[in-house]
């Protein structure tokens, strides 16, 4: 059986880049994986962008929409075709920017939440404070043990280590959005393990309340608000609508609004 193709070599001739002027990526960056069928760049998305450069984070977009869309001065973008899914776009910009590797601080995030409701600017300084290795907001152990993969980022150079060189390198197109949990997010995790590296979880799923073998962001969305995850998965709130615009009315007609956009968006 042969193995299905790598994403870089598929997107390699491709890729375009419209870079920063003022782009460094020394200290710390985002790379933001990115995807639309609407033409259009909602509201969380460009909430999103301006925390973080709000807060002093360069981010580096990875979209994979079909159209040029019109992004903010302040960020650089990469444009790739839609293959992949997230772990192909970062793995995409870890080949264009090889770089980020040796960066003190690199978070990894996509465009799949509704929100903020709130500043992220406490889970950044956590991330910039945090010594650990691997860090992340959320777990569970849901096929195996892992970190969820919307928001989660390395320290210490830890990305620059071989076997998460290699890791990157051979991301792969998979068939489906199952396989990807199962080869890439769950396999992040156990690279992570294999090589004891340290981790961090900002919202232990234990912590949290929720039981073994439980997707944490599906089904505990309402207790994670209350602790102060700032999001909504866009595609939990597909499946859960009233309730969820019921919560997010206690922050605010501009969360309201956010929640609004995010069921009239069409999912790939």
């Amino acid at each position: 059986k042969m193995a299905s193709p790598l994403v870089t070599d598929l997107c390699r001739d491709y890729v375009r880049i419209q870079q920063n002027a003022n782009f460094n990526i020394k200290e710390k960056v985002v790379l933001y994986a990115h995807q639309t069928n609407d033409e259009k760049l909602t509201k969380s998305v460009l909430k999103q962008l301006q925390n973080w450069h709000d807060c002093s984070w360069p981010v580096i977009v990875i979209d994979s929409s079909d159209i040029d869309l019109t992004w903010p001065e302040y960020v650089t973008v990469l444009r790739k075709p839609n293959i992949g899914y997230d772990f192909g776009s970062w793995a995409v910009a870890l080949e264009k920017f090889p770089e980020i590797f040796d960066s003190k601080k690199v978070l990894f995030a996509n465009s799949g939440v509704i929100g903020p409701f709130w500043s992220f600017s406490n889970l950044l300084r956590d991330f910039e404070e945090s010594n650990s290795d691997f860090w992340g907001l959320t777990d569970n152990s849901d096929i195996d043990w892992h970190i969820q993969t919307y928001w989660f980022g390395f320290s210490n150079e830890t990305l620059s280590r071989s076997s998460l060189k290699e890791f990157w390198s051979g991301v792969r197109v998979t068939p489906t959005k199952s396989h990807v949990v199962v080869d890439y997010e769950v396999g992040l995790s156990r690279v992570i393990r294999k090589n004891k590296y340290s981790t961090r979880v900002v919202f232990p799923y234990k912590t949290v309340g929720v039981a073994d073998g439980i997707d944490t962001g599906t089904y505990a969305w309402d207790r994670l608000l209350d602790m102060g995850l700032p999001f909504l998965k866009r595609r939990v709130l597909q499946w859960v609508r009233a309730p969820m615009i019921d919560k997010v009315r206690t922050y605010g007609n501009d969360a309201v609004d956010l929640v609004m956009e995010g069921l009239s968006e069409h999912l790939s």
